[in-house]
């Protein structure tokens, strides 16, 4: 069989005199587009398997693994649109036709927010950064949560009938109004998050914002602890629904602590806290905040014995609430709830 006689065979196969789309019905024409399409795909594919975790980074790595698979699924549903109005000629118009130019649509919106200024990550620092503010944001909803629990607790809950049917029931989370230790249990837990989620927000602002030189392999357990905190977070709050246990709320306390001691013990290995290197870092950023005349924009100067300072304190305090609190708590199996805060 001759190229052209192979051509016009391709052809027959993949074109159908009675479908259009737009206004365009050509023979073959999807042909070259299809072959683009496919180089394009491989290339994209070809490209996110060259990064290394070892070298670039394993959370910049999945940044981009994650970004092109997103791509590529776009890509998938959009071919899958198109021979679905090739297998049924007459569907490109309404809403079977529409939907090609929507996914039309997704597909660039996906490639122009990946090349965007928020798009990918330029480093691994930066993908860090990135999954820690998307983690921070997770963890003010969380605060905000309780927070609205301890108002509905002051306020007596909900009147009439509404409470049978709100279907927290049914989520075996109970919907009855909290009574005066429970209410002061929630206090507590609230004003343990506030720490807690203060510390998330300082970490971002003033220890990665900082750039500092560090091994990647350390880096990357940053975003590990986040995610931790995240979810010891969930699941102590899941412990504050009424009828509330003792002994749950002491367990997800415990594993709260231990979440919160493992974040400490992984910016002290990160080296975030040495003061030398730290204070250079603020200098060389003081340089870069200053005006014309050489002021520094009204902001006080913070030392690297500053921020240690403050990152201890925090800690501490955190500590110490969680000791405190575990101390109130019922007695179970004849002895008093203790909590090691050393």
């Amino acid at each position: 069989m001759s190229d052209k006689q192979k051509g016009e065979q391709n052809c027959k196969l993949y074109s159908n005199p009675q479908l259009t789309i737009g206004d365009h019905t050509q023979r073959c024409a999807a042909l070259p587009s299809l072959k683009d399409l496919s180089a394009h795909t491989s290339a994209l594919t070809h490209c996110a398997l060259l990064f290394d975790e070892t070298v670039h980074g394993a959370t910049l790595t999945k940044e981009v693994v994650s970004v092109v698979r997103d791509v590529i699924e776009a890509v998938r549903a959009l071919v899958q649109t198109f021979l679905g109005l090739y297998t049924h000629p007459g569907s490109g118009t309404g809403k079977a036709g529409e939907e090609y130019m929507v996914r039309t649509g997704g597909v660039h919106d996906l490639i122009d927010k990946a090349r965007g200024e928020k798009g990918i990550s330029k480093d691994n620092l930066g993908a860090v950064r990135k999954k820690w503010g998307e983690d921070r944001a997770t963890l003010e909803d969380a605060f905000r949560e309780v927070g609205e629990m301890v108002v509905e607790g002051e306020e007596g809950g909900d009147e009439g009938g509404d409470e049978d049917e709100d279907g927290w029931d049914e989520l075996g989370l109970g919907s009855g109004k909290m009574d005066k230790t429970e209410l002061e249990r929630t206090k507590q837990i609230h004003t343990l998050l506030r720490l807690t989620t203060l510390l998330h927000k300082r970490v971002l602002l003033d220890l990665l914002d900082l750039s500092p030189k560090i091994q990647i392999s350390t880096l990357d357990t940053l975003p590990i602890h986040s995610t931790s905190l995240l979810t010891a977070t969930d699941d102590l709050i899941s412990t504050l629904y009424t009828p509330q246990d003792p002994t749950s709320i002491h367990t997800e306390l415990t594993s709260f602590i231990n979440i919160v001691r493992a974040l400490q013990s992984g910016l002290v290995a990160a080296g975030f806290f040495p003061a030398d290197s730290l204070e250079h870092q603020l200098g060389e950023m003081s340089v870069r905040d200053s005006g014309a005349d050489g002021g520094t924009k009204g902001k006080k100067k913070k030392t690297g014995k500053d921020i240690k300072k403050w990152f201890d304190t925090c800690f501490e305090q955190i500590y110490k609430l969680a000791t405190a609190f575990a101390a109130t708590l019922a007695v179970v199996d004849g002895g008093n709830i203790t909590l090691d805060a050393s």
